[in-house]
């Protein structure tokens, strides 16, 4: 069925990449070398290098090709067929969004039938998605931010969050509170869960104010104070030192007369 509907596809809308082809060429002959309709026509071509990988089942070749084509050329069969291909290889949160881009007009009007095959296949990838939806237990009003193998998906109260099935870890983050999983252990900050195709769960995390560090040191004195007296203090030591040292220079040698060392003479000082 899912083969069947990208062929349908095509066949309404590969031919309206072969036509703008087609015109770019005939634009090229009037104005000169466009880089534009190399760009197309290297889209047309691998477009059609993909179209085979992907009747084979052959996603992952199909995909990386379709993704080279749509990035040369933004053509619908080419989104289309790659949100397909997305789907199949569970990359359904990526696939939604190309979804929307197409049925927004990102990549040009569509016809009502073409319309009709994206609305199916939107249909199909949203039953696809798991949803994760975050509840805080803390202060009233405290939000946190919800990540989801390490992406930030946005505020709690934004929620649910779509998730590809299988295994993802979830937590939150929120400053100034500790987060803890209840249940999980005195670390347990994160929560690993393994979600099947359409599957929708609640997951909880408690959050508590982080408490406020004592204050182990008391402020220094203001620096500049503290370094304008250690040189003043410095100053005056050695305007000391000098003034005496001159002082003493000054004086005659007084002999003075020792009961052992006998006659010496030494510095006195004077009133």
């Amino acid at each position: 069925m899912r083969t069947l509907l990208a062929v349908l596809f095509c066949l309404l809308t590969s031919s309206v990449l072969a036509q703008d082809v087609a015109e770019s060429e005939g634009a090229d002959s009037e104005v000169g070398v466009d880089e534009g309709a190399d760009a197309r026509r290297r889209a047309r071509e691998i477009f059609e290098e993909a179209m085979p990988l992907l009747h084979a089942r052959r996603y992952v070749e199909a995909r990386d090709l379709l993704r080279d084509s749509l990035a040369l050329y933004n053509h619908q069969a080419t989104a289309y067929n790659l949100a397909m291909v997305q789907r199949e290889l569970g990359e359904a949160t990526i696939a939604a969004e190309l979804i929307a881009r197409l049925l927004g007009g990102e990549f040009g009007q569509l016809s009502a039938e073409e319309t009709s095959l994206i609305h199916e296949l939107r249909g199909h990838v949203e039953a696809d998605l798991a949803r994760i939806t975050v509840a805080l237990d803390g202060p009233e009003g405290v939000q946190g931010t919800v990540l989801i193998d390490d992406e930030e998906r946005g505020l709690a109260s934004e929620g649910p969050f779509a998730a590809n099935p299988g295994e993802h870890m979830v937590r939150v983050a929120s400053e100034g509170y500790d987060v803890l999983v209840p249940g999980s252990g005195p670390s347990g900050d994160s929560a690993l869960v393994n979600l099947r195709r359409g599957q929708e769960i609640t997951l909880r995390f408690a959050l508590t104010p982080r408490p406020i560090e004592e204050r182990l040191f008391e402020e220094p004195p203001p620096r500049k104070g503290w370094i304008a007296g250690v040189v003043i203090g410095v100053a005056l030591a050695v305007g000391a030192g000098v003034a005496l040292g001159v002082y003493y220079a000054g004086q005659s040698p007084s002999p003075e007369v020792d009961p052992v060392f006998g006659r010496t003479d030494t510095l006195r000082s004077h009133p």
